[in-house]
């Protein structure tokens, strides 16, 4: 799976579960946690998702419905 491929499939995965963690991720693509790190970094630049403890999340305004009240 290409360095893309992967990051099409974490955000797709936190849009569909509302977080993934590091250890989560490195089961499911099967890569290193350096990687998955890494990837997880690129993503929180481009504001795709938030960080948290281990891992990420779906951006706030994602977990929002249109009235502004939490899923």
């Amino acid at each position: 799976m290409t360095q893309r491929q992967r990051l099409h499939e974490i955000t797709r995965y936190v849009r569909e579960h509302g977080d993934l963690s590091v250890a989560q991720a490195c089961e499911l693509f099967g890569t290193s946690p350096a990687t998955i790190r890494r990837d997880f970094g690129l993503l929180m630049e481009k504001g795709a998702v938030s960080r948290t403890w281990g891992g990420i999340s779906r951006r706030q305004e994602e977990a929002s419905d249109p009235a502004g009240q939490p899923a």
